[in-house]
């Protein structure tokens, strides 16, 4: 598990959106209900939505969640296949605990 998954603290938005975007969100909501995923998962789930992405951007998408320390990426025959580093609920708790640190760092003992 990566020590500081989520580097980055969006002033608006609630719950896991202070912490990634729209679409990083959605994949991610994809992903943590299976167990594993490809990229070709995701287009077809995101399609079947509505939403008319290329498999390029998800790709995209997913590479940066995976830089992010959300995904990990494992190689199978010629493509990837991406699960989460942890569960919904623990990423929760651990974005709670990072917005917690960052008050306690900002603002100390006040």
């Amino acid at each position: 598990m990566p020590t500081k998954p989520y580097p980055v603290l969006q002033k608006s938005g609630e719950g896991l959106r202070k912490f990634l975007g729209e679409l990083e969100l959605a994949v991610m909501e994809m992903i943590w209900t299976r167990e594993q995923v490809s990229v070709s998962d995701i287009v077809t789930a995101l399609h079947a939505q509505g939403r008319m992405l290329a498999y390029t951007s998800v790709m995209t998408v997913m590479n940066r969640l995976t830089e992010k320390g959300w995904l990990i990426a494992e190689k199978q025959s010629k493509a990837y296949s991406y699960r989460a580093t942890q569960s919904r609920e623990a990423a929760e708790a651990a974005a709670v605990g990072e917005v917690v640190r960052t008050l306690l760092r900002d603002f100390g003992d006040v």
